[in-house]
């Protein structure tokens, strides 16, 4: 059965079952990022994901529901 898009919003960020990053998470790799001392490549590598994935988050693009000022 089809979800429809109403519901897979509910499903957008850490609230996705198959969500490797917290919302704690991504703001560290914003943080971590706007210091301006690590590549994609390397918060990918201690985060333990893809570096499209730090791309994705990095650019929006999967993560628009959250505020990168969030807490």
């Amino acid at each position: 059965e089809k979800m429809s898009i109403a519901k897979l919003g509910k499903y957008i960020g850490e609230k996705n079952p198959t969500s490797k990053l917290s919302d704690t998470q991504r703001k560290e790799i914003w943080d971590l990022f706007l210091t301006g001392k690590y590549t994609h490549k390397q918060i990918a590598y201690i985060y333990n994901v893809a570096r499209t994935t730090i791309t994705w988050i990095l650019s929006e693009s999967k993560w628009k529901i959250l505020s990168i000022n969030s807490n």
